[in-house]
């Protein structure tokens, strides 16, 4: 709790809050209140009732007072904090001021969330009472806390890096909160890098208590994971804070990132029966559907690093010129990190085929990636919408054709999808890697595969023969499409 107090960021947050008195007041009222409904209502309770269910009540309710507290209203508190700063241009001059970029994000962080702080550890006396009076280990009541404040921290300052760019994805986060939690879990089923992440709905989970949560290996890895990967957005905040023309995420630091998400991704799919969510065992039905979102996760993840790399040759900002690595560099080495994958995915068909289609699929729709977002720049086409639209034409369009052509098909066994389909990326996986429905899906064509790399190969001609660099202002101007 110190850090919010090395900097003026984090005093500022404090001051707002109250200050101390305040924060004290609102603890030991909150406590004496709660504390005073908890005695009142077991002392009330008969022992005919067994007054160790009423604990059992109350051990319930502070742990969903945790997560109403900690992981949805923190992240919206740390996301509404930055943004009121960005909107009313108060940042500019935070700024000026002379600390650093890791500094001012710890600062926002951990100072606008130190009342979430202190209710969350008076929850957790209270709780503690109500574990004793319920007759369960402490140990396993505080394990499942330290679970919820590690994955929420990580989770705030992941808000914070998209906060500084916009309101969108920090809503997103919390729709999809919101979700996992109404869903019982059942969304996390077929995205296997998120049933890793999202480490209190692992296994038994947190709110299991009774079958005395333990650490194991899964919550180990799981930990790790997400502390590097929150590494990467500090880091990436800190960059964005110093200027709306600073790129946070650039080659390098997108390459880390997607490796991390790679390893989520193949630890999800390889060892689904661990990290299984709520200890729910209708994986199986998830099972195609979750290699593919995998893969697919994977292939627009990989797209960050190719436009870091593009948007820094085709279209650099002035002054934040500097040395990277090229973008041909970043798309060999992202599909090589892409294919880390492979290891993960069951060999429905000879293993050197599946993994040797799959590099060509990666480097065909990495490379129409690049010559798609430079010539957005050189054009000034608004590049991410131009990239926007051209991932639905790719993506969407074949399969929604090769439906069209099966709904009109005579043959109303005519299950099998074509090449038509098979166009497209995502389904060009699960033509490769599509373990239930393979006799339906895998024949020894390459037709979907091959018009890819016809694709790619085009728009390489384009954009090397046909669309010429601009230069000076020209350039200038489309970096801030």
């Amino acid at each position: 709790m110190a850090a919010p107090f090395s900097n003026a960021i984090g005093w500022a947050q404090y001051q707002l809050l109250g200050g101390w008195k305040n924060l004290a007041a609102t603890a030991v009222g909150y406590f004496v209140l709660m504390a005073a409904v908890m005695y009142a209502i077991v002392a009330a309770t008969s022992p005919a009732a067994r007054p160790f269910l009423t604990y059992w009540g109350f051990l319930d309710l502070f742990l969903a007072l945790q997560v109403i507290v900690v992981p949805l209203y923190g992240t919206f508190r740390v996301g509404s904090v930055i943004r009121a700063d960005v909107t009313g241009k108060l940042i500019e001059s935070h700024r000026l001021m002379p600390i650093s970029g890791f500094q001012a994000v710890l600062g926002y962080v951990l100072g606008s969330t130190l009342q979430i702080q202190i209710v969350f550890a008076t929850n957790f006396l209270l709780g503690a009472v109500a574990a004793s009076g319920a007759g369960i280990s402490l140990r396993s009541w505080a394990f499942s806390n330290a679970v919820l404040l590690i994955f929420s921290i990580c989770l705030w300052f992941v808000v914070a890096f998209y906060s500084l760019r916009g309101n969108a994805l920090m809503m997103l986060i919390l729709m999809f909160l919101m979700g996992v939690i109404m869903s019982g879990g059942h969304i996390l089923r077929v995205i296997p890098a998120a049933n890793v992440l999202v480490t209190p709905a692992i296994g038994t989970s947190i709110f299991d208590m009774r079958a005395g949560v333990t650490i194991d290996w899964t919550y180990e890895v799981a930990t790790l994971l997400q502390i590097f990967i929150a590494a990467i957005f500090i880091i990436a905040a800190a960059r964005r804070y110093r200027g709306d023309a600073v790129v946070g995420f650039d080659p390098v630091l997108s390459l880390v990132l997607l490796a991390a998400f790679v390893m989520a991704c193949a630890l999800g799919v390889k060892y689904s029966e661990d990290f299984l969510v709520f200890r729910n065992r209708a994986f199986e039905g998830y099972r195609d559907g979750a290699l593919v979102s995998s893969f697919a996760a994977v292939l627009l993840l990989a797209m960050l690093p190719v436009g870091s790399a593009v948007k820094a040759s085709d279209a650099p900002a002035a002054g934040h010129r500097k040395r990277t690595l090229p973008p041909i560099a970043v798309v060999v080495i992202a599909v090589a990190i892409a294919l880390g994958m492979a290891a993960a995915m069951p060999a429905t068909v000879a293993p050197r085929a599946a993994i040797f289609r799959t590099a060509v699929l990666i480097c065909a729709w990495l490379v129409s990636v690049r010559c798609v977002l430079g010539i957005g720049y050189r054009l000034q086409l608004w590049p991410r919408r131009l990239m926007f639209g051209w991932l639905v034409l790719v993506w969407c369009v074949p399969v929604i054709a090769d439906l069209i052509r099966q709904s009109s098909s005579v043959d109303p066994d005519d299950w099998q999808y074509s090449q038509l389909a098979f166009l497209s990326p995502p389904a060009e996986i699960y033509h490769v890697w599509g373990i239930s429905f393979h006799p339906f899906v895998h024949d020894s064509g390459f037709a979907g595969l091959a018009a890819q790399c016809l694709l790619a190969l085009a728009l390489l001609t384009v954009y090397h023969g046909v669309v010429r660099p601009r230069t000076g202002g020209q350039t200038l101007a489309a970096a801030t499409n």
